[in-house]
């Protein structure tokens, strides 16, 4: 064999020899090795795959050489049967058979010849002549005569002469003689002569006389004569005029006469007349008289009308009419009156001429029409007080008042900011710093902070009541429990120590069980124990659960089986089973607690997150990332209008007392300090030439200041000491809380009380503990109870995601709150901002906007000059004017437009691609299919089925319609593409059949 050698070269396989198996694998090695699974054994007529096949069968029934494929005997075998068919066939020259059956639609894309009859209907072009008799439908070319009868349709064009009877319709043209008769419609050109009888309708153009007889209409053109009589309707008549036809009873010749005669006038009324002359066709027209036209004119105040003329009286002072304005009290010009500036200024010269003034002196100036105002006296400003002094303002101008403080006017405590403490004196554990005296403010502190959210240390804690932990507590030495009872209200107890012996002390033959119980409250206490009487476990009658558990079960298991089962299994399974034969797997649909804590963590432009172990609710803290976008006025509702109120900018600052400058907010605006004697302004500080000259004063003991002397700076210039006798009642002195101490009024408390009998809260304790405990950890391996985050479950077991909009008070959305970005007000404050609409807000109006940040500032500044921008569009979105690379796919539901038919919308549907560019619609009734009228460029598609009542699909409207035919047939379907670019509207139409 090709490809093999033999291996047993001793030749120990063989007759009366001993065969060893390894001569055996041997043999068997080279044998599969010539049959390699990578390489294969080819038989390619080489000496490792061996000569080629050439006779295949189980009879070498087929011999295959390097020209032909024979079969052993002729007319013996076949290719496939009728259930088991081959796909497609390839050939490239003759294929001859005693009889080709074809059971389906075929193609053929070139030429056939047939020498005899062809039974199935022929669609493609037919070049030679058909000399027999055609049963089915022609729907292709045919070049040669067709000289047999066609009981099918003709829809193709035939250049030659039709000579048999046609029985079906002719829908191509015909190039020569149509001789047999045509039972069906002729609607193609013929371009020969017509001789048999057409029973159907004649659409297309006959270029030779037409001899037979014509039942059905004619809608082409006969280029020959018509023999017979023409019974429907002629839509030309071009070469032939109205003098060989004899006019009608209605529809008439045109005559002027006839014109003439069915036209009339008629004057219904008004000013002037019209007339009418049927004979001649004039039409005349006379105008209104001059009395008719004045009876529409009537005279108003002061206008008269007489005869047709019109006048106008004088004005009076109830009358309108014409006046008469003095020019030397008035200017008219150009239809304008204006009253002489002269005469405005002698008539208020008079006034003030004639008035009485106090303390101000007016007079008229009549050569250049001023006003001159004069005050008899300069004002002069006095204070009183406190503080006196006085100064005369010259001719209204700017003045100085040099002040003076006067004597025993400052109250100490009242006048002044600082106190006088005389001393303090410290308890037990208080410690006091600070020097007594004036201005001091003594701290009072104990050793450590003992608030409860402090850790506190202490040396020994010893206490005759209960010790409560509301937190960790940890003991570095031992603890030792002298009570007869002691009871661990904590959800884990952890113990490092091996083994917990209960019982201890039992001696001899045991005789008492052992175990845990479980205390339950209002419930039945549960109990884990160690049954002497059975020697076994036993959990009672109560569901025991285990993560692995070996030995015989003897009872009902409703728990998961995780492990190899080796019994037997008497009972039901109620879970997932899976695995191989012989083991089985499944999960628990719900469990008690968390295997492992959890983190819920917030994403994207809100972040937060918070570990769950499943046996308590969670908060999650929410933060508003800054700069985590872009955002514009626009985005934010009713923004710009609400900026707008804030300051107009024709709001006017004026500067106050010592203050210059000011104006509008039209532009920027700056007000300047003004500078005085022996006050230097800069552009960091105004500051005056120092005056003093009081040296500084220590009070000690129960000395104060009694008095202080000011210049005009409001310098020090001299100060009066006195002695006063404070007593401890001191309402004015100022005392500060130290570490661990609260301060109300005078009086001094810890954070909490401390006292021996006092059960205090602490966070933390570093101290020996003596006493009970009492309490739960604040941190545990999992929740006693499940809690909710934001609206959702969570119980520990795998992190959650919360959306912005879960987060409760917040009703913005998570768009409206992605804008923004550094924004740094309240959630009320969210929720106000999302009502804000901006329409072309400035860097300087939104200045006015409370809790804008310097980012969302340097954002806004950014786009004042495109203030009706929008939010850019993540760079993922598809937009009309940037090209993208679209490289995922997307679904659609197709838009049903139900049935079309004569009674839905006037059997007219114009399909639109504003609901969908996948359509649904059934053919319940003949309709027009329109071309879509819908602005812009489009593709739609829309599946036709159909229905009983089918009828005929016009199509109106397209610029191009290619595809199959349309037919009415029920359950016929058809895609239909329609495509429209710049108004190009094409219709491609596919049978799905």
């Amino acid at each position: 064999m090709a490809g093999y050698t033999r291996q047993d070269t001793p030749d120990h396989i063989s007759n009366g020899s001993v065969i060893n198996a390894d001569d055996l694998d041997g043999e068997f090695n080279a044998i599969e090795s010539a049959f390699d699974s990578v390489n294969g054994h080819t038989h390619d007529g080489t000496a490792a795959s061996g000569a080629p096949i050439t006779k295949v069968g189980p009879g070498q029934d087929i011999t295959v050489t390097t020209a032909t494929v024979i079969p052993k005997l002729t007319n013996t075998l076949s290719l496939g049967t009728a259930d088991i068919q081959f796909q497609d066939g390839y050939f490239d020259g003759l294929v001859r058979t005693d009889e080709l059956i074809v059971d389906e639609t075929s193609t053929l894309t070139g030429a056939v010849t047939a020498s005899g009859g062809i039974t199935g209907d022929l669609t493609g072009a037919v070049t030679g002549n058909v000399t027999g008799n055609l049963t089915g439908n022609v729907t292709g070319n045919v070049t040669g005569d067709v000289v047999g009868n066609v009981t099918g349709d003709l829809t193709g064009n035939v250049t030659g002469d039709v000579m048999g009877a046609l029985t079906g319709n002719v829908t191509g043209d015909v190039t020569g003689n149509v001789v047999g008769d045509v039972t069906g419609d002729l609607t193609g050109n013929v371009s020969g002569n017509v001789t048999g009888n057409v029973t159907g309708n004649l659409t297309g153009s006959v270029t030779g006389p037409f001899t037979g007889n014509l039942t059905g209409n004619v809608t082409g053109n006969v280029t020959g004569n018509v023999t017979g009589n023409v019974t429907g309707t002629v839509s030309s008549l071009s070469n032939h005029t109205t003098d060989t036809l004899t006019q009608g009873a209605t529809n008439k010749y045109f005559s002027n006469t006839l014109a003439r005669g069915a036209i009339s006038v008629s004057d219904t009324g008004g000013d002037g007349s019209i007339t009418y002359n049927s004979t001649s066709g004039v039409i005349t027209y006379s105008g209104p008289t001059a009395t008719e036209v004045r009876s529409h004119f009537t005279a108003g105040g002061g206008i008269a009308i007489s005869n047709g003329i019109i006048s106008v009286a004088d004005a009076t002072n109830t009358e309108a009419g014409i006046a008469t304005f003095a020019s030397t009290d008035f200017i008219v010009a150009d239809g304008n009156v204006t009253i002489q500036p002269e005469r405005i200024q002698d008539i208020v010269g008079a006034m003030v001429s004639s008035n009485t003034e106090t303390g101000l002196a007016v007079t008229y100036d009549d050569a250049d029409g001023t006003l001159d105002f004069v005050l008899s006296a300069d004002p002069t400003i006095t204070l009183t007080g406190d503080v006196v002094g006085s100064g005369t303002m010259t001719n209204l101008g700017s003045v100085s008042i040099a002040t003076t403080v006067q004597p025993n006017s400052v109250a100490l405590g009242a006048d002044t900011t600082g106190n006088y403490v005389a001393g303090a004196v410290a308890g037990t554990g208080v410690t006091i710093t600070g020097t007594a005296g004036e201005g001091w403010s003594p701290t009072i502190s104990i050793g450590q902070p003992v608030a409860t959210t402090s850790n506190v240390q202490f040396a020994n804690i010893t206490g005759t009541g209960n010790l409560s932990v509301g937190g960790d507590a940890t003991i570095t030495g031992d603890l030792t429990v002298t009570g007869t009872f002691t009871t661990t209200n904590t959800e884990t107890l952890t113990v490092t120590s091996q083994y917990v012996t209960v019982n201890n002390g039992q001696t001899g033959t045991p005789a008492l069980d052992g175990g845990l119980e479980i205390e339950r409250g209002t419930e039945t206490n549960k109990l884990l124990s160690w049954n002497e009487t059975t020697d076994k476990w036993t959990v009672g009658t109560e569901t025991f659960v285990a993560g692995t558990f070996e030995g015989d079960l003897t009872g009902d298991v409703t728990g998961d089986v995780t492990g190899n089962l080796t019994g037997n299994v008497t009972g039901n399974v109620t879970g997932n089973v899976s695995g191989s034969s012989g083991s089985t797997t499944g999960n628990a649909a719900t469990a008690s607690k968390l295997l492992t804590s959890r983190t819920i963590a917030l994403t994207g432009d809100v972040t937060g997150s918070t570990t769950f172990d499943g046996t308590t609710n969670v908060t999650i803290t929410a933060v508003v990332a800054d700069d985590s976008h872009n955002h514009i006025i626009a985005n934010i509702d009713n923004l710009q209008t609400t900026l707008d109120a804030k300051a107009l900018g024709t709001t006017n600052f004026s500067a106050g007392n010592g203050l210059t400058g000011g104006g509008t907010l039209a532009a920027d605006r700056a007000f300047n300090v003004g500078a005085g004697a022996g006050i230097t302004v800069t552009a960091d500080a105004v500051a005056h030439s120092d005056t003093s000259t009081q040296a500084s004063v220590a009070n000690t003991g129960r000395t104060y200041i009694q008095s202080i002397t000011l210049d005009d700076f409001g310098h020090i210039t001299a100060i009066t000491s006195g002695t006063e006798t404070v007593v401890n009642t001191d309402t004015d002195t100022t005392y500060s809380a130290g570490t661990g101490l609260n301060l109300t009024g005078t009086t001094f408390s810890t954070k909490q009380d401390i006292a021996t009998t006092a059960s205090p809260s602490f966070v933390a304790v570093t101290a020996n503990l003596t006493g009970n405990v009492t309490g739960n950890a604040s941190t545990a391996t999992k929740l006693a109870t499940a809690r909710t985050i934001a609206g959702k479950s969570f119980d520990g077991t795998a992190n959650i995601t919360i959306a912005p909009t879960d987060l409760t008070g917040v009703t913005s959305t998570a768009a409206e709150i992605n804008t923004l970005d550094g924004f740094t007000g309240t959630v009320t404050d969210l929720n106000y901002a999302k009502d804000l609409r901006a329409t072309g807000v400035t860097s300087t109006e939104f200045d006015y906007l409370d809790g804008v940040t310097s980012n969302i500032q340097t954002q806004f500044n950014t786009l004042t000059s495109n203030v009706s921008g929008k939010e850019p569009a993540d760079a993922d979105i598809l937009k009309a004017d940037v090209s993208k690379n679209l490289t995922v796919g997307y679904t659609s539901t197709a838009d049903d437009d139900g049935n079309q038919s004569p009674s839905v919308n006037a059997g007219s549907y114009t399909p639109s691609p504003a609901e969908g560019n996948l359509k649904r619609i059934v053919n319940a009734g003949a309709f027009t299919l329109n071309a879509p009228t819908a602005s812009g460029d489009y593709t739609m598609i829309i599946q036709m089925t159909n229905a009983s009542t089918a009828g005929t699909v016009t199509v109106s409207g397209f610029t191009r319609t290619t595809g199959d035919v349309l037919t009415t047939t029920s359950d016929d379907d058809f895609f239909l593409y329609i495509t429209k670019i710049n108004n190009f509207k094409t219709l491609h139409i596919t049978a799905l059949q």
